[in-house]
């Protein structure tokens, strides 16, 4: 670490995020990671901000058989130090940019939400002595380790960079926010990673993509994947195009502008975006509850589009400054996978890969990787899997559903007995092995289905209450996927969308989405053998060696323990829970007795 280089290396080293939605926390032990998970899953709530993620930190420690006293630094993936004044001071100036003196003295505070205030809130909660403070509350009478703090986007790059297995890359970072950085086009080489080109505040891709994702009628940082999914069942509308390039302006030096009058700066009423965009568009904000008409959903193809745009000029750019046809795409719009799609189907890159916890929580990794490279550590990696979260063993989980009351029958190859009741069309939630990080379930905390109906989609869509218009995702052998999907790489993280072949789409129907593509897992290493051996044991019993993928969870975060298997099962429609080597069966009529 700078100043540093005399000391001891630091052993144990910490990564926390908390800005945000997503708090995080994992260990990173002599270079590598050992531990990492986000502290929804274990506080069962979806809408947590600036929080410690406590109970994720203390599952890392205890995954690395060590305490608080063991911990040698703390990588913080926010630069608090930014906040102590040129923030407040940079968004005071670019706020008095957009807005004309007559509108400034009209304002008052109970009408009007405006930047300079949510900045000056920021400086209170992102002060590194505030920080510290509620760091020294968690680990009471002992000593607070040093704590580091890494740029946001710094961290992002780390994180997808060192676990990507590449030796040389292109790099892009792209979110809502990170500090004052919106997009960063890196240069990343051995273990150096080098900033090539920065977009700052107001010029945000997240924010523009979050601002409609509200104004459609969905929750912003959270609901982005629905915009996503609605895009495709609209068309292409010249006025909506229009009106999109004002916002998100493609033309000029840069690779796009956004006009942030369209968001968070001026009169907000509580969104995302601005009466300015209502007044633009001539129709108001859709109520969640209210039918989606033709004219919503042809804005949401626009604004995938123009996102699309926007994202492939940024990949041209950073192709073009590196001369490397090796990307790496992370952050919050990391997580467009149509997007990623678009980029692999462009012919710039040769290979893409996407850090499958793309969201914030992925910084508190980033933040601990580059602190352990500062010290010297060589945390490279390649990253084939993404189960680094809470575990059980077989017998574990036995007691655990004794303890409970629970019936159910023991298998020496319980996938074996999931495949046969799968292709019989049963709905089976399926908890095996160390728990997903990310916001995408990958085989370990999972619900599955047979592709070959779409009756199979619209029955899994009801029990998890989602809308019957969004799409499900195959999980299929790595070595048939091209089989079935066109342009296709390994794709182990679910991020990148494919279009499936025309001559399969009738085979997996519930799985394919009204464009014609799917977001699949491809599944060719033994890191969840299990779950491989089902996906084969499947395709040997249907020909089809492919299963519906999607998250166990019913409105709340992924399940992460037994007891949180158990409940949701119970909860739900689903037909059987396979948890380790049990299979639970509804007609065995068991009930949570404890």
């Amino acid at each position: 670490m700078p100043g540093e280089h005399n000391k001891k290396r630091p052993e144990n080293i910490v990564g926390i995020f908390s800005i945000g939605p997503n708090p995080a926390a994992c260990l990173v032990q002599n270079g590598q990671l050992v531990a990492m998970a986000e502290e929804e899953r274990f506080l069962r709530l979806k809408d947590i901000e600036l929080a410690l993620p406590d109970h994720a930190l203390q599952y890392c420690l205890r995954e690395g058989g060590i305490g608080l006293g063991d911990v040698d630094c703390i990588a913080y993936a926010w630069n608090a130090q930014l906040y102590r004044g040129r923030i407040l001071a940079t968004n005071i100036r670019r706020w008095l940019t957009y807005h004309r003196w007559s509108d400034i003295l009209k304002i008052s505070l109970d009408e009007h939400r405006f930047n300079t205030l949510i900045a000056a809130a920021e400086l209170v909660y992102h002060h590194p002595a505030v920080i510290r403070q509620r760091l020294r509350i968690r680990w009471g009478d002992l000593q607070l380790p040093p704590v580091h703090f890494v740029p946001h986007h710094l961290a992002h790059a780390a994180s997808v960079f060192y676990c990507s297995g590449f030796d040389r890359a292109a790099l892009l970072t792209m979110d809502r926010n990170g500090e004052d950085k919106c997009s960063v086009l890196w240069h990343a080489d051995g273990l150096d990673l080098e900033s090539l080109e920065e977009y700052r505040l107001p010029h945000s891709l997240g924010w523009f993509y979050a601002g409609f994702t509200d104004y459609l009628g969905f929750k912003p940082e959270y609901h982005e994947g629905k915009t996503m999914g609605l895009a495709a069942y609209g068309y292409p509308n010249d006025e909506i195009e229009q009106k999109l390039s004002r916002i998100l302006n493609l033309e000029g030096r840069q690779a796009y502008s956004l006009d942030p009058t369209f968001f968070f700066y001026g009169s907000n009423d509580g969104n995302t975006y601005s009466k300015n965009l209502v007044q633009l568009f001539g129709a108001p904000r859709r109520s969640s509850n209210d039918e989606i008409r033709q004219e919503y959903k042809d804005i949401a193809y626009g604004v995938q589009a123009q996102l699309e745009r926007a994202v492939l000029k940024l990949v041209q750019r950073v192709t073009e400054r590196t001369g490397s046809r090796d990307l790496c795409i992370t952050g919050g719009v990391g997580l467009n996978c149509v997007a990623n799609g678009k980029v692999l189907q462009s012919g710039m890159v040769d290979r893409l890969y996407v850090s499958p916890v793309s969201n914030d929580a992925g910084s508190a990794l980033g933040a601990a990787l580059w602190i352990a490279k500062q010290a010297g550590y060589d945390p490279r990696c390649t990253m084939t899997h993404p189960y680094w979260g809470p575990g059980y063993s077989d017998d574990e989980i036995c007691r655990a559903l004794d303890r409970m009351g629970q019936v159910y029958e023991r298998y020496d190859a319980v996938e074996h007995v999931v495949a046969r009741d799968l292709a019989a069309g049963k709905t089976i939630g399926w908890f095996q092995g160390r728990m997903e990080i990310g916001p995408r379930a990958l085989g370990a905390r999972s619900l599955l289905g047979d592709p070959r109906t779409t009756a199979m989609r619209d029955r899994l869509n009801r029990i998890k209450g989602r809308e019957p218009w969004r799409p499900l995702a195959p999980a299929i052998l790595e070595g048939a996927a091209a089989d079935y999907f066109e342009g296709v790489q390994p794709s182990p993280f679910m991020a990148i969308a494919f279009p499936v072949r025309v001559d399969k789409q009738a085979i997996i129907p519930a799985v394919v989405h009204v464009d014609g593509t799917t977001r699949p897992q491809t599944v060719g290493s033994d890191s969840n053998p299990r779950y491989l051996r089902l996906i084969r044991a499947f395709g040997e019993l249907t020909g089809v060696p492919a299963i519906v993928n999607t998250s166990f969870n019913i409105d709340e975060p992924l399940v992460c323990s037994v007891v949180d298997a158990v409940r949701t099962f119970h909860a739900s429609e689903m037909d059987e829970l396979a948890i380790g080597p049990a299979l639970l069966r509804k007609e065995h009529g068991s009930s949570i007795t404890s």
